[in-house]
């Protein structure tokens, strides 16, 4: 029998409102998933994820994609937002902002819940829900699952801004991530 040593979990710590006050859990992250638009969930390695809002963009055939992120609370489903580097279809590295709204509170109006890069809508929550089926049932505890929305960034500046906005509740969250050039 082979021992592997042990990855150390990632501890994402977004903010979240609840009950008019914001708190800031501690998530052991042990492992990542990517939801594809076939609703199919792949595997990704779970050391890409970081909380970093400075990124390197990817040379080659690599790219920069928008993603919802979810994950599993003590509290219930959150959903929030990352940026995705991926190279030849495999996840590089995940840049998950650290902010996030529960789920249940967005969850009956979520066609109105829309990932928005530099104030271009790139993606809707609901066509991942229709894809992936609830996320509740989807996301266990200690798994982040991203599910990329659409085709790769254009990144034309230093900087990229991703916006998780909540049209019916005219509500955002807002992060912004440096692009350094390698």
């Amino acid at each position: 029998m082979t021992l592997r040593p042990a990855v150390p979990p990632f501890v994402f710590r977004p903010h979240v409102e609840q009950g008019g006050v914001t708190i800031t859990p501690d998530l052991p992250i042990h492992a990542l998933w990517s939801l594809d638009e076939q609703g199919h969930l792949h595997p990704a390695d779970q050391a890409a994820i970081s909380s970093s809002t400075a990124l390197t963009k990817p040379g080659g055939a690599g790219a920069l994609q928008a993603a919802f992120t979810f994950t599993q609370a003590s509290f219930g489903l959150l959903v929030g937002v990352a940026v995705v580097a991926v190279s030849q279809g495999v996840i590089q590295h995940v840049a998950a902002a650290r902010m996030a709204w529960r789920y249940p509170a967005i969850e009956a109006h979520r066609d109105q819940v829309f990932l928005v890069v530099d104030g271009h809508s790139v993606g809707c929550l609901d066509q991942w829900v229709a894809v992936g089926g609830s996320p509740a049932d989807l996301v266990k505890k200690g798994a982040m699952v991203v599910a990329p929305a659409g085709a790769a960034i254009e990144i034309t500046g230093a900087a990229v801004t991703l916006n998780l906005e909540d049209r019916q509740e005219k509500a955002a969250l807002s992060a912004r991530y440096q692009i350094v050039r390698p």
